[in-house]
């Protein structure tokens, strides 16, 4: 019998072999057709190229390793698409001196899209991982020269550029005009653009990526003159000179040189947050020369400073969120527009979470579209997340890559506003979550059916994102039903109404015992009285024959009202009295007693 449990063990591992070790090698030359999961990994063992008016497609969980530094040529067509669950990756079977900046060991050439005929459809990559690109010439991880190019929801991490001159750590982009989104770009390194390198694009769309952690010279380079850069989270990177760097080279959409000097700029960054850089030198952002235009960005805790210009500079600020203001530019001088900026705490959710809190300054606080120099700029339609902006409809965009949901802040954030009444006397207490610009608060009281007066006024703590308790004391009313609300004013003089809560306040003048509610009651109901004077008390329930049940209150009160909870889970459905006693200053006599029936019904 065991035996022939071996032969059986042996024979399904004889069955599964071929598919637990299917892979494929591919020796090196023209690659084309479709790379399917079942035939993965493909060992990449020379350099490899997709022809003109060819095709290789790669379906999703592929896996593409390198054997050397080979690079992957495309003439043709490359269709990588890979899913959110099923990525596609690029990399290299030994990473051994990959961190060597005079060798190219350690990884593989890159993708290298350059001089396609176009009569080539695009190529889309799509949901793929790219990391230990080791380029000595253009791009760690892609190259590209082509207009018909569109990467999307992919990873480049761990990519490096070591040529001469070494530009673009993961995407080198130079007179092509790429959709690149949604995509993360992670511990990638350069010479200048340690993740992304633009050169004399014509319409490139940057949107909607993450680049953090980067290091080397510049985060970002760009160097053109037409460039739509939106909704991307730039942020923990770390340079020798700047995280931004733009340089722009003088020519418009038309081609006319002093169009694009005195009537149209082209290179739009929209929408962005650019925060918790650090760069040796220099700024955040380093216009070097030209023509940019910044809209609605959030350019908040960089070190040393947000902006630097090295040459002076016609760049305009619109909308803008910079740490600094103005007054805070380093280096040649700013002649450019800086209009509606604000430099104030973007009140983050956290230090790693970049979403706006609710009484962030940013919300609402950007623009739709601005008409600068007779030409129309329009902030994006969606957000960093693809939420839609401006949300809610109708209302002004948001400052920064995310988008809250509110169309203007919060000035308090109110989570609690409580009455308690005594004879005579009423005792509102309310907290915050957050304020922003918080001048105070007017208390205002209703009675019957007046209007509301204001009987007081708290004040508030500007702006801060601490809980605050706050607490009013309205000594002079009688008794009846009253209504109290409060009027939270800002700095600015504009204000906005709590919501409205009832207390009834009753003369202390007799003891009360009050009818519990609910009554009946399943299983927990409330008993309240009240005491004229101070005095110890006695609570108890009893039921039908005459039997204690339970005591809930032997100890000295103060004059006021009180109530307590009584709890019958764990008995049956029936009649029960309660009975309050109240004894003498000296304590033996019984000054006052009352009794009330309830009903538990189960």
């Amino acid at each position: 019998m065991r035996k022939l449990y071996r032969f059986v063990i042996f024979i399904i591992f004889l069955l599964l072999t071929p598919f637990a070790f299917a892979q494929t090698n591919i020796s090196g030359g023209d690659v084309s057709g479709t790379w399917i999961k079942a035939n993965s990994p493909y060992n990449i063992n020379g350099e490899i190229t997709i022809p003109n008016d060819s095709t290789l497609t790669i379906e999703p969980g592929v896996d593409v390793i390198f054997t050397g530094h080979y690079k992957f040529n495309v003439q043709g067509r490359l269709l990588a698409i890979g899913t959110e669950s099923d990525t596609i990756l690029f990399t290299i079977n030994d990473t051994t001196g990959f961190h060597n900046l005079t060798i190219p060991d350690g990884g593989w050439g890159g993708i290298k899209l350059i001089d396609i005929d176009s009569s080539n459809d695009s190529t889309i990559i799509e949901y793929c991982i790219f990391q230990y690109g080791k380029s000595t010439t253009y791009g760690g991880a892609i190259y590209s020269t082509t207009d018909k190019l569109r990467i999307s929801h992919c990873l480049f991490r761990n990519n490096l550029c070591i040529a001469n001159e070494p530009y673009g750590g993961a995407i080198y982009i130079s007179g092509s005009n790429p959709i690149i989104e949604y995509c993360e770009f992670y511990r990638n390194r350069a010479g200048a653009g340690d993740a992304l390198y633009i050169w004399v694009s014509n319409d490139a769309i940057i949107r909607n990526n993450h680049f953090h952690h980067n290091s080397g010279s510049s985060t970002i380079s760009i160097n053109t003159s037409i460039l739509n850069f939106s909704n991307n989270l730039i942020e923990q990177n770390h340079s020798s000179n700047c995280i931004l760097s733009i340089i722009f080279l003088c020519q418009s959409k038309s081609g006319n040189n002093d169009e694009a000097i005195n009537n149209s700029i082209n290179i739009e960054i929209k929408n962005n947050t650019i925060v918790n850089n650090t760069c040796d030198q220099g700024g955040a952002i380093l216009v070097y020369t030209g023509f940019a235009l910044f809209i609605n960005n959030i350019v908040y805790g960089n070190e040393p400073s947000q902006v630097n210009f090295l040459y002076a500079s016609i760049v305009g600020f619109y909308n803008c969120l910079i740490e600094g203001g103005r007054e805070g530019f380093t280096g040649a001088a700013f002649t450019g527009a800086y209009e509606n900026c604000i430099d104030v705490d973007p009140q983050f959710v956290s230090s790693n979470d970049f979403h706006l809190q609710n009484t962030s300054p940013c919300i609402g606080s950007g623009i739709d579209s601005a008409l600068i120099n007779s030409n129309m700029y329009y902030c994006p339609s969606i957000d960093f997340e693809g939420n839609p902006r401006p949300n809610p409809s109708g209302t002004m965009p948001d400052i920064g890559a995310y988008e809250n949901v509110l169309g203007s802040p919060l000035p308090v954030e109110l989570i609690s506003f409580t009455a308690t009444a005594t004879s005579k006397e009423v005792t509102l207490n309310w907290s915050t979550a957050t304020e922003l610009n918080n001048q105070g608060f007017e208390v205002q009281r209703k009675y019957g059916s007046n209007d509301f007066v204001t009987v007081g006024s708290v004040k508030g703590h500007g702006t801060t994102t601490s809980p605050n308790q706050y607490t009013f004391c309205d000594k002079l009313v009688d008794a009846g039903k009253y209504f109290y609300r409060l009027k939270q004013i800002d700095y600015n003089g504009t204000f906005e109404y709590s919501n409205e809560i009832e207390v009834e306040v009753r003369l202390l003048d007799k003891f009360n015992l009050e009818q519990n509610y609910p009554n009946p009651f399943n299983p927990t109901t409330k008993i309240s009285w009240q005491s004229p004077v101070s005095s110890r008390q006695v609570l108890k329930v009893f039921d039908v024959l005459g039997n204690e049940i339970k005591t809930l209150v032997n100890e000295e009160k103060e004059a006021g009202y009180h109530s307590v909870d009584f709890n019958a889970s764990e008995l049956p459905s029936g009649v029960y009295f309660y009975r309050l006693q109240v004894y003498s200053a000296s304590g033996g006599t019984k000054s006052f007693v009352q009794t009330r029936k309830m009903i538990l019904l189960k």
